[in-house]
């Protein structure tokens, strides 16, 4: 990774676009994760919040607590925040989208 796109420190949320998707990008537990900038349920933005130890990501809105690992809510509620595929290679970090790639190097 470049300067320019330095790996997020643990806890801490990257919000990037990517082909015309905003994607959040944050470590955790030794892990990358990555998923939609956007609630499901309603829209509300996920930017400034922080995931839990439960790899949970809590709308500020109505309080859908979404898991990072399937992107399910995790009180069975509807909806699904959509997650992303992360590979670390060579060239930096990559997001596995759905496009024409398929891999966006961020």
């Amino acid at each position: 990774m470049d300067a320019a796109h330095p790996y997020p420190d643990d806890g801490v949320v990257v919000a990037v676009s990517l082909d015309g998707k905003d994607v959040l990008i944050t470590k955790l537990q030794n892990q990358f994760w990555a998923y939609d900038a956007k609630c499901p349920h309603e829209g509300a933005p996920l930017h400034k919040v922080i995931p839990d130890a439960d790899l949970c990501v809590t709308c500020p809105f109505h309080r859908y607590c979404f898991q990072l690992q399937d992107g399910k809510e995790k009180s069975g509620r509807k909806g699904k925040l959509v997650t992303y595929p992360v590979e670390i290679r060579n060239e930096g970090l990559f997001i596995g989208l759905e496009t024409k790639t398929g891999w966006s190097l961020w």
